[in-house]
């Protein structure tokens, strides 16, 4: 009686359960070289993981101090424009103070045309030594 005999009698006359054990110790020592193989490539991967959320970290670090200084720079240059824009305006105001005092013959007003063209000329000093130092600083 062949070994295939032996189970078909087993199985149908019997109803005994059959247990299969396949064992060959290549193929075994093989399966858990290739776990041992795919252990090690998930802990490269692991680390490259943590290699890849450290560069994100410092790049994203860059970003928010490149919007900073953007922001500092969108800040300066809209001062800027705030103070020639405020310049323009004294100067405008000035000029018509001048144009009324003269057409008055009023000394009195003259004279405080006189003041505010000096103090127009301090505020446009003093902004433009401001305006300089900013300038040397943020210029690499």
């Amino acid at each position: 009686m062949s070994t295939l005999d032996v189970i078909l009698d087993r199985v149908l006359n019997r109803g005994t359960s059959i247990h299969l054990h396949l064992h060959d110790a290549d193929t075994g020592r093989t399966i858990l070289d290739r776990l041992d193989a795919l252990q090690l490539d998930i802990r490269a991967l692991l680390a490259q993981g943590d290699q890849l959320m450290s560069t994100l970290q410092d790049i994203q670090a860059h970003v928010t101090s490149l919007t900073a200084a953007v922001q500092a720079n969108t800040s300066i240059d809209g001062s800027i424009v705030t103070l020639l824009q405020g310049l323009t305006a004294m100067i405008a105001a000035l000029r018509q103070q001048l144009a009324d005092a003269i057409a008055g013959n009023d000394p009195a007003a003259l004279q405080a045309v006189l003041d505010g063209l000096v103090a127009a000329e301090a505020s446009i000093t003093s902004n433009t030594q401001v305006l300089a130092d900013a300038a040397v600083q943020n210029t690499p």
